[in-house]
């Protein structure tokens, strides 16, 4: 079902972004990209009130087993996508509040701070939080990468032994017994 909503929301942010385009250059009324911004906007919000009670969820299972560092991580986990979806909020406001894209006016020249400035600020703001959020440290050390032992470590997935291409003798021999060989 996750995959049917995000696709959904893809599709009503795709309508709302060419409304937007046609509100500059076809004059079309705000209200009129307000109302084609509607379903991205309701679908959004859907989708943080689903990430937030599934990370909810995830703390309350976490604490139940005492994993209480991992707890802490996704309860900021949990404010960073607070704070990116107050984020896209003033972003969606600054692109339907565009004062640019009325007409001419002293806020011509900054039409980029509109139209994608914001969207950047904010993308550079939470991407700099997630990383310092997830930085790797030993109290979310179940979470980091962790190399396999090279000597019986355990089972082998995939190919068992690595591919030498000085070793096509084997292959061709094989050819030549199926008939197949150039």
């Amino acid at each position: 079902i996750l995959s049917v909503v995000l696709g959904l929301y893809a599709v009503f942010e795709f309508n709302f972004r060419i409304s937007q385009a046609y509100r500059l250059n076809r004059a079309m009324p705000a209200r009129d990209v307000a109302m084609h911004a509607a379903p991205a906007v309701a679908t959004a919000t859907a989708l943080f009130v689903w990430t937030q009670v599934a990370l909810c969820r995830q703390v309350s299972s976490l604490k139940g087993r005492s994993e209480h560092n991992h707890a802490k991580l996704v309860c900021r986990s949990m404010a960073l996508c607070t704070v990116a979806a107050a984020g896209a909020a003033a972003v969606t406001l600054a692109a339907l509040l565009d004062p640019t894209g009325e007409e001419i006016t002293a806020w011509g020249e900054h039409h980029w701070i509109f139209a994608d400035g914001l969207f950047q600020l904010f993308f550079l703001l939470v991407l700099g939080g997630a990383m310092a959020v997830w930085f790797p440290r030993e109290s979310i050390q179940g979470y980091a990468y962790q190399p396999q032992e090279q000597n019986g470590g355990g089972d082998a997935i995939g190919a068992a032994h690595m591919w030498n291409p000085d070793d096509d003798d084997d292959v061709e021999v094989e050819l030549q017994r199926e008939g197949r060989a150039e």
